[in-house]
């Protein structure tokens, strides 16, 4: 077979046979879309600075940039699903001097109890560690888990606890969503670890639904029976899944979209029932 170049050797070009349009270089497809993910998340983060309320040292941390991100889809558990990123990866602020870590948003709103709580309790024996400039999963479990510790040690609200509960379980759900070739041992000890936090999750917010007055961390009341309702039935507990999504379908207050999300909850169940 003649080559494309076959007929530029009128023109005297008898060696162009031996050039290729391209290199021959294996590409490996996958890798460069790995490339071009991690491009992308890089684009839309940046370092933002807090000085920490506890030891005063300034500390750094990975945020997005606004706007950059798009809501695809919600969990039935409220659980927000984005585009490109999973922004709860980037929502803990961690002091790697003294150990403090919170929710961004809850970081500066500490008291001087709870700062000794923390010195005490956590700056004594705490060991930081420097993080890289993209986080994982595994990173974000960790660095939330840091968070929920120094919320029991500064003895924060019940609500607040099962917040960081319920997000570690999203947490692990999300792993698992995007790490599908996993190995087995490690899909099931995480799923059993998000099992746990929605357990941690439910118990905390049933406190906080007799003990405290809401909104708390941006959930209204109905919101928290809901969630505890739905937790319920994630967990198996369907019984009383059904009495608490009840109380938000027959609400005459409730939103039209959380007793969609109710009645929907419910249909799984009929489904389970069913089934059995």
């Amino acid at each position: 077979m003649a080559g494309i170049f076959s007929d530029l050797e009128s023109l005297g070009l008898d060696e162009a046979q031996n050039f290729q349009v391209f290199n021959d270089v294996k590409v490996d497809e996958q890798e460069m879309i790995e490339k071009a993910k991690l491009e992308l998340i890089e684009s839309i983060l940046y370092t933002a600075k807090l000085k920490c309320p506890v030891c005063h040292r300034e500390i750094l941390f990975r945020t997005l940039k606004s706007g950059k991100i798009r809501l695809v889809k919600t969990d039935l558990d409220l659980r927000p699903i984005y585009d490109i990123i999973d922004p709860s990866i980037y929502e803990v602020a961690v002091c790697n001097v003294c150990g403090y870590a919170a929710l961004k948003k809850m970081f500066l709103s500490i008291t001087s109890k709870k700062i000794d709580s923390i010195k005490n309790n956590i700056s004594a024996k705490f060991v930081g560690r420097t993080y890289p400039d993209i986080y994982d999963y595994e990173i974000a479990i960790e660095r939330y888990k840091l968070a929920l510790l120094d919320a029991i040690v500064m003895e924060v609200k019940d609500s607040e606890k099962a917040y960081l509960c319920l997000k570690i379980a999203w947490l692990y759900r999300g792993y698992l969503e995007q790490e599908k070739n996993c190995d087995d041992k490690k899909r099931e000890e995480y799923e059993i670890n998000e099992n746990t936090f929605l357990e941690h999750a439910l118990d905390g917010f049933k406190i906080a639904h007799f003990k405290e007055k809401f909104p708390s961390m941006g959930l209204d009341d109905l919101t928290v029976t809901f969630l505890i309702g739905e937790l319920s039935r994630r967990i198996g507990k369907n019984e009383d899944a059904l009495k608490w999504l009840s109380e938000v379908i027959i609400s005459k207050v409730a939103s039209r979209r959380l007793k969609d999300r109710a009645l929907e909850s419910k249909e799984l169940i009929k489904q389970v029932k069913g089934a059995n």
